[in-house]
């Protein structure tokens, strides 16, 4: 029996729209400090925000998912400190990455928020684990986006994109070419 390659997942819970459950229940249970809250459906940061668990956070937590469901990680301290990795793979086969930081006050990478993106070359067991979350998607996409961060010395997956929208060409010389191969290649 073949072994299954195993890869390192930032903890998720998902909270359906409308569950009576509290912000500070959820902290409680998973024995988080604090925690980001983000949609399980959303375009960039909206919505997404960093939660401690106080009354404040119990209340737009509990708006917010009257609203929609939610997805919950715990905060990670390392996405502050060294940024978050974010690798682009076109027709299964790697074609560039960047390093996304935020700006200083902040957590969200996304440059609506001040954070900035840049051309990065990954270690090779970013690579590595980039390529393993792919493997588990289960079959082969025109593109793709895993994003992660390192922890203790490992990769661990915050998202796996398989519709993206921003596909940073520009952060790398030959990335449009790469794509338009991968394009030509789908079609035939």
């Amino acid at each position: 029996m073949a072994r299954r390659a195993r890869h390192r997942i930032v903890p998720t819970r998902q909270v359906i729209r409308g569950s009576a459950v509290t912000l500070s229940r959820l902290l409680r249970e998973a024995r988080w400090a604090e925690a980001v809250v983000k949609p399980s459906v959303s375009a960039g940061p909206f919505e997404t925000w960093r939660a401690r668990g106080v009354d404040a956070d119990d209340a737009r937590f509990a708006q917010q998912l009257a609203a929609m469901d939610c997805l919950l990680q715990p905060f990670v301290p390392e996405l502050v400190s060294a940024g978050e990795w974010s690798l682009r793979s076109f027709h299964g086969r790697h074609s560039h990455a960047v390093r996304k930081t935020p700006c200083a006050g902040d957590f969200r990478v996304q440059e609506e928020f001040g954070g900035l993106a840049a051309a990065a070359d990954p270690p090779s067991q970013v690579l590595a684990a980039s390529r393993r979350a792919l493997d588990a998607a289960g079959h082969e996409t025109l593109y793709a986006r895993v994003d992660g961060v390192v922890r203790n010395g490992r990769f661990e997956l915050m998202e796996l994109e398989l519709v993206e929208p921003s596909l940073y060409l520009a952060t790398s010389g030959s990335a449009a070419e790469r794509f338009a191969a991968a394009i030509s290649q789908v079609l035939g």
